[in-house]
């Protein structure tokens, strides 16, 4: 019988690439309907109750945090998806889906990039080449095989507040306003 150590967590990564290669378009149509605050707020929820199910079916319900850990972990959390949430889905509204994969797949780059510079140790070959490879990947995907359309992609205001849902950057209800 072969051995599924490793078979399972290449699953979980599929599993993982298609729930989240498919929120793009999908949001884009649920935007359509519904306000992006609400659908921010709706996948907030969602994702906080199948945390909660996680924790409770594999007995981690008791949390060996302080207060002060335990509130900084909920600010974070509310800033990192909360803000994010914002920022995509508000992003979403006024960009194409398309546009919104493309920038969110710049996000391992990105945070590869800013760990190599916060642990002042610069990226291997390998890492570089495999960055790219699925950069590139990405682009092939999105585009269908016609880099050119890369070229005639223009940068508006959704893309900018997709990017800065990805960076983590944009906080506050300011960017959001129409």
């Amino acid at each position: 019988m072969k051995n599924h150590a490793n078979t399972t967590p290449v699953l979980l990564l599929l599993c993982c690439v298609f729930f989240w290669g498919s929120v793009f378009p999908i949001a884009k149509q649920i935007l359509l309907e519904m306000q992006y605050l609400s659908l921010a707020v709706w996948r907030f929820a969602i994702a906080l109750g199948c945390l909660g199910l996680y924790l409770l079916i594999t007995h981690r319900t008791r949390l060996q945090l302080s207060l002060r850990q335990l509130l900084g972990l909920l600010l974070i959390g509310a800033i990192g998806i909360g803000g994010f949430n914002l920022a995509l889905f508000s992003g979403l509204r006024l960009t194409s889906a398309t546009n919104g994969a493309l920038i969110m797949a710049l996000s391992p780059l990105v945070t590869s990039l800013l760990a190599a510079v916060l642990a002042r140790r610069w990226l291997t070959p390998v890492q570089w080449a495999s960055l790219l490879a699925g950069l590139a990947g990405v682009g092939l995907v999105i585009t269908q095989g016609h880099l050119e359309q890369l070229m005639q992609l223009q940068i508006g205001r959704g893309d900018l507040l997709v990017l800065l849902g990805m960076a983590g950057v944009c906080s506050g209800p300011a960017c959001w306003r129409d």
